[in-house]
């Protein structure tokens, strides 16, 4: 769960760093070219990778979490 949380947390970090103001096509060392979008513009869909991973950390590692802190008495600290 830590290992997903961080992840998480790098790829929203990473994705803020792009570059809004630009929108210039750039052809990477392989030939691949490479365009930034404003950050705003991102879209996740559901059916996604990234999308099936949010909502299973909203619908189960979230919950899971809390009743872990419950359970545990946590909320008492």
């Amino acid at each position: 769960m830590k290992s997903f949380i961080l992840t998480t947390a790098f790829i929203v970090a990473a994705s803020a760093t792009v570059s809004a103001k630009t929108n210039t096509t750039k052809v990477l060392a392989n030939g691949y070219p490479c365009t930034q979008v404003p950050f705003t513009s991102v879209n996740l869909a559901h059916n996604s990778f990234w999308g099936a991973r949010l909502q299973a950390a909203r619908e189960v590692t979230v919950p899971l979490a809390f009743s872990k802190c419950e359970s545990e008495h946590r909320y008492k600290n």
